[in-house]
């Protein structure tokens, strides 16, 4: 049976189903609350699996995904039938598992996991990825290459330039960008102003053939440069 880690906001929840998977074969864990970071408990615990509840704002669960993706374990997001979560989280997360309810996550739950991580396990060792012109997301390693050449990201840049590659040349509005990274569409945008203008620096310098085009009053769009006249 699989060995996994819980994150859950509510404290009660989330000790309540690490039982319950114990109960039903796994050797479950619940990470303490106000934990930053999975490292220590990864080490203590050799998971395969962290399951994360869907009870974080947008920012945890995807820091969260990015740690375990570092750390070589699976992600699987945790929500209800009625939650929307959005394109990065459901992008990004091994798997994405909907539940009736959280509370008394039952025997048929646990079978549930279990399926999809064994799924997972045992899929094809074939990288998945998304590729747009000299552009490659590799998904595994949350790595954005341009040709054979890795680029240098933050996180958040590399969120960015995810949703752009993604996009295939069509506009993004600075909304999407905010929701999707932020979980708030009325963000004060100075804040990815900051983080546009450093991805166009980058990109200058190491993809010289493509940039982001700011279209005024609607976002940003990866093109190809068009030759000087």
């Amino acid at each position: 049976m699989f060995k996994v880690l819980i994150a859950d906001k509510n404290e009660e929840r989330g000790e309540s189903i690490a039982e319950e998977l114990n109960r039903c074969g796994f050797s479950a864990a619940y990470l303490p609350p106000g934990f930053t970071s999975i490292r220590r408990y990864v080490k203590r615990h050799d998971p395969d699996a962290i399951l994360i509840i869907y009870s974080f704002k947008e920012k945890k669960l995807l820091s969260l995904i990015d740690q375990a993706k570092k750390l070589n374990i699976l992600s699987l997001v945790i929500l209800e039938q009625n939650e929307c979560c959005s394109r990065l989280v459901k992008t990004l997360a091994d798997s994405i598992v909907e539940v009736k309810s959280f509370d008394g996550l039952c025997k048929n739950y646990a079978v549930l996991i279990e399926e999809q991580l064994s799924h997972i396990k045992h899929a094809s060792n074939l990288s998945k990825g998304v590729s747009y012109g000299s552009f490659y997301v590799d998904l595994d390693k949350n790595i954005i290459y341009y040709g054979k050449k890795r680029l240098n990201l933050t996180p958040t840049e590399f969120q960015i330039l995810f949703l752009l590659v993604m996009a295939k040349g069509q506009i993004v509005t600075k909304q999407e960008i905010m929701k999707q990274i932020w979980g708030i569409s009325t963000l004060n945008t100075n804040a990815l102003n900051v983080h546009i203008q450093k991805l166009k620096k980058t990109l200058s310098k190491e993809a010289r053939r493509y940039e982001i085009q700011t279209i005024r009053g609607k976002g940003y769009a990866l093109v190809k440069k068009t030759k000087s006249a």
